[in-house]
């Protein structure tokens, strides 16, 4: 299995309905056992006994992903500002309960802590089809609300609620590379959970089906690849393509990770 691609390597872009910008960094080790910041840690490589294979602390260590979500403007004029709310919840409890399939291999919990409705434009916050330049210009505004106060109307009043990783979800009919409409559905930095300035994603509203491109994102900020992209997943004469696959067919199952997938995180969380 290819590793994935180191921070010196070119960004390398897929077009494929769920298209992905691949910024990757060295991963960073998290150790969460209650719901605290997501936080580099020092690699464990001592916990084995004499006789006995070590234990992979991903499987038994459990983490909290506290996370932002924010919707724009479009998505207020779609939805509606009286049933927005719990339109992205319902979405959200979804993406969560994908992070608690058994095929993940490590307990990750995905809870909303801050949900951010825009009906209004923001500064330095600009939204538009371009896939990357909107991404760019989200997770630098997402880290700057982390930690300075804003008269914006959908800004809390403190300023200061803490997330690990900001979810936007638009509208707008994304593309990568260009401000026309195209069939991108969703855009992430890979491996840049532990960065506040690239644990962030941009999602295309398509419905509900809309949990599986976000969890698919947040897959890549957890150094996931697509299958069969740099690995054997979801190839000829093996296991089906799954959640992080790069095109959506009948042949597809979102409903589960690949072992490829598994691999992925359990590495970045080590």
């Amino acid at each position: 299995m290819s590793a994935i691609p180191s921070p010196q390597e070119h960004s390398q872009e897929f077009s494929c309905g769920i298209s992905d910008l691949i910024k990757s960094s060295a991963p960073c080790p998290l150790s969460t056992p209650s719901p605290v910041h997501l936080s580099p840690g020092p690699r464990n490589d001592s916990e084995h006994s004499s006789g006995a294979r070590r234990q992979r602390r991903s499987v038994s260590t459990e983490r909290f992903v506290e996370t932002l979500v924010v919707a724009d403007k479009m998505m207020v004029g779609y939805h509606g500002r009286k049933d927005i709310e719990h339109y992205i919840l319902s979405v959200m409890n979804i993406v969560a309960k994908l992070y608690r399939d058994a095929s993940l291999g490590n307990v990750v919990n995905i809870i909303v802590t801050r949900l951010i409705v825009l009906t209004e434009d923001q500064p330095n916050l600009e939204i538009n089809h371009h896939a990357d330049k909107s991404l760019d210009s989200f997770c630098k505004w997402q880290k700057s609300i982390l930690s300075h106060h804003s008269d914006g109307n959908s800004i809390p009043e403190n300023g200061m609620a803490h997330h690990d990783n900001a979810v936007l979800i638009t509208r707008y009919d994304i593309c990568t590379y260009k401000n026309k409409p195209c069939g991108t559905l969703g855009l992430a930095s890979v491996a840049g959970m532990c960065e506040p300035e690239r644990s962030c994603s941009i999602n295309e509203d398509i419905g509900l089906g809309s949990a599986f491109t976000i969890a698919h994102e947040i897959g890549h900020n957890f150094g996931m690849n697509h299958d069969g992209i740099g690995n054997s997943c979801g190839t000829k004469g093996h296991e089906t393509a799954k959640l992080m696959a790069a095109h959506i067919t009948a042949n597809t199952n979102p409903f589960s990770w690949s072992a490829c997938s598994k691999d992925y995180i359990t590495s970045f969380l080590e």
